[in-house]
């Protein structure tokens, strides 16, 4: 488990909202998150894994916290996008 303290620090110490992404596969770990001082929370490889957990997240913390990033890259040889999940592709 990665020690999540360390989102109360940057709040701390900054006036504008912020995002903060990784690492976030449960509602425990938004409300964590959030409760330290984040306005939104980024779900990327979760949301694909269980796309249930956008309405989850989205119905306990409100539309205006979650946002779902998907990483993706574009291979010129064959025109094809490709969608990166847990940091591998």
């Amino acid at each position: 488990m990665v020690d999540k303290s360390w989102v109360s620090r940057v709040a701390e110490v900054i006036d504008i909202p912020f995002c903060v992404a990784g690492g976030i596969k449960s509602a425990e770990d938004a409300s964590q998150i959030l409760s330290f001082g984040a306005d939104k929370i980024s779900i990327n490889s979760p949301a694909l894994a269980d796309p249930t957990l956008i309405s989850r997240l989205a119905d306990r913390f409100g539309v205006q916290c979650i946002v779902v990033g998907i990483d993706t890259w574009y291979e010129a040889e064959t025109g094809k996008y490709h969608v990166n999940q847990y940091t591998r592709r």
